[in-house]
């Protein structure tokens, strides 16, 4: 509460500083001591304050004194308006908590001036200050504060109704942002103006906005989209927004489409044919369906008090997005001394590595999506043991990674000098150097091409 009185302070210690001095009764010095530093005045038709401050004094205490008495008032009056509100904010399904703390300081914001400083009082060890407001005084700023929101509430339902559109919403919201600082008294009004018919203002502009909400009608171009990952970037999907009651187009309609719930989110708005456009993201998952929700972007046309208005459901739509792996085709040779592998070890730990990254699908070469070339051979300094009585031979790869649509290439990598050693045999020896070689390549190689490949 305190921010509030701070932002009327200066004006606020001026009037009070001339009262004070000017008007108000001098500091009392001695005993006795007034009976209001031990019980708070109960003078019908004002609300008293009392506020303290502890000796030594420290600088601008009279305006802490002050502040602090001010701050018992504005308890007061927010147990009034919290009593009041209760039963009207629970009946119309409102947050209570939403609004209570912005009634609060609207109302205390009006009366702040009417707030008038009574008299002081100093002890060996403290200093007090009394402070009243007028109740009348109080209840005619609201009054008269109510009486022009109403007013402007109902210009802005006129326009809402002028003409459905975006600015409908708008309109509503600005309704309701008029009222709502009056939730704690019923709004009973004429509407339309001449018909005689009473309405409760805020149940009115709730329904309005369930109304108007309901009316919303977004449709996809489609309903399912095949995407590769990888390959299908830059793909689009296009959304139409129409009235229901009249099936006209809406135009500047705020939508919003999030993938699988939170992941990525997309903003637009329709155009002139109530058409909007969303442009995917390249899908870098590495399996699993996923979906695009697409539902009115509320939050962006209106202020929170007006989103927490009601627990509205928003029209939406989804596009499913059918996912799959892209097509690839493995050209691999691989030799230990120049003789071909029986059983190649480097091309079936790449193979493994595509199909559990991103679920990559073997094909014949002319219906790649990627081509792997892979060339594994060793070689050695000696056919003959060392003075270990070890074999010794290196493994060596090259690896291409090669984009078939665009002739591109998208990642290329040497593997050199993968030491094996065994005390059989020279071949055994880089059977083993390409076993490394394959691990080395598991670990460090093919996961640079998952980060190339999101690039």
């Amino acid at each position: 509460m305190s921010n509030l009185y701070n932002l009327h302070k200066t004006w606020f210690v001026l009037g009070v500083f001339f009262l004070y001095y000017g008007c108000a009764p001098n500091t009392q010095l001695a005993n006795p001591e007034p009976d209001w530093i031990r019980v708070q005045p109960t003078v019908e038709g004002y609300w008293y304050g009392v506020g303290t401050v502890s000796k030594p004094l420290p600088s601008g205490y009279r305006e802490l004194a002050r502040t602090n008495a001010l701050e018992e008032i504005a308890s007061q009056i927010s147990v009034q308006i919290s009593s009041s509100m209760k039963s009207v904010v629970t009946e119309l399904n409102y947050n209570l908590n939403t609004y209570t703390k912005s009634i609060k300081e609207s109302r205390l914001d009006q009366v702040f001036s009417s707030i008038e400083p009574v008299e002081s009082f100093e002890t060996k060890n403290q200093f007090y200050f009394l402070a009243r407001l007028s109740q009348k005084k109080y209840y005619d700023f609201i009054e008269e504060s109510r009486r022009n929101a109403i007013t402007t509430a109902i210009r802005y339902l006129e326009k809402a109704d002028s003409e459905y559109s975006v600015s409908s919403f708008t309109n509503l919201g600005n309704a309701w942002l008029e009222v709502k600082d009056f939730l704690d008294q019923p709004i009973e009004i004429e509407y339309p103006r001449g018909s005689s018919k009473s309405e409760n203002l805020y149940s009115l502009i709730k329904l309005k906005f369930a109304d108007y909400i309901q009316r919303i009608d977004i449709t996809p171009s489609v309903n399912v989209l095949n995407v590769k990952i990888f390959i299908d970037k830059d793909q689009s999907f296009t959304v139409t927004c129409t009235d229901k009651k009249t099936g006209d187009s809406i135009q500047n309609m705020p939508l919003i489409a999030t993938l699988n719930s939170e992941d990525q989110k997309m903003r637009s708005s329709t155009d002139n044919h109530g058409k909007v456009e969303f442009h995917m993201d390249r899908i870098t998952a590495k399996s699993g369906n996923q979906t695009y929700y697409i539902n009115m972007d509320l939050g962006s046309l209106l202020n929170e008090y007006v989103i927490a208005l009601a627990p509205f459901s928003y029209p939406g739509t989804q596009v499913n997005l059918l996912i799959s792996g892209p097509g690839i085709y493995v050209e691999a040779k691989e030799q230990n001394f120049g003789k071909k592998l029986t059983n190649p070890v480097v091309s079936s730990a790449v193979k493994e590595f595509c199909v559990s990254e991103f679920s990559a699908v073997f094909v014949p070469k002319n219906e790649a999506d990627f081509i792997i070339f892979l060339n594994v051979d060793t070689d050695g300094l000696s056919e003959q043991p060392n003075e270990y009585g070890l074999f010794v031979a290196y493994a060596n790869a090259n690896l291409k990674f090669i984009n078939s649509k665009t002739g591109d290439e998208v990642y290329s990598k040497s593997i050199t000098n993968i030491k094996g050693a065994d005390f059989s045999s020279i071949k055994t020896a880089g059977e083993r150097s390409i076993e490394k070689l394959s691990e080395r390549l598991r670990e460090k190689v093919l996961p640079e091409i998952i980060r190339t490949l999101n690039e």
